[in-house]
């Protein structure tokens, strides 16, 4: 729960946002995550990185893919220096129904020289399963 004063948008300890924000994960509070995101920006410290990755993972256990990937693009927009789990968190929610998407931002990530991570490989193998196409490694 937020407090008052993150609810009249007056405190400027963005730990206590993200907080608030990791609470949403799941149970498709991705819409009250977004609101939580959009109140950090009026905050002194505005919202870092950390912010916008655990708003992409509730959008991702909603499954809105899209919500997700347009909050990536946001953090990059605002020069947020992107973290492999971001791309990674943002790649998961497009698996299913957006899998060209998925396979995109994994190639982002990478151009960005962001570390591979074991999941990266995982989220790309169940993108291409999903695809009712043939596919190839």
């Amino acid at each position: 729960r937020l407090t008052a004063r993150q609810r009249r948008g007056d405190d400027t300890d963005i730990i206590g946002w993200n907080s608030g924000l990791s609470a949403c994960h799941g149970d498709a509070l991705w819409v009250e995550a977004l609101r939580i995101l959009g109140a950090t920006a009026d905050i002194d410290s505005g919202p870092n990185i950390v912010t916008y990755n655990s708003a992409i993972t509730a959008c991702h256990q909603a499954k809105e893919w899209f919500a997700a990937v347009k909050l990536l693009q946001d953090a990059r927009r605002q020069q947020l220096r992107t973290e492999s789990t971001t791309f990674l968190c943002a790649a998961a929610a497009c698996t299913s129904e957006a899998w060209e998407m998925t396979l995109g931002l994994l190639q982002q990530s990478g151009e960005q020289n962001q570390a591979l991570v074991c999941g990266q490989f995982d989220i790309a193998m169940t993108a291409c399963a999903a695809n009712d196409s043939s596919w190839q490694i």
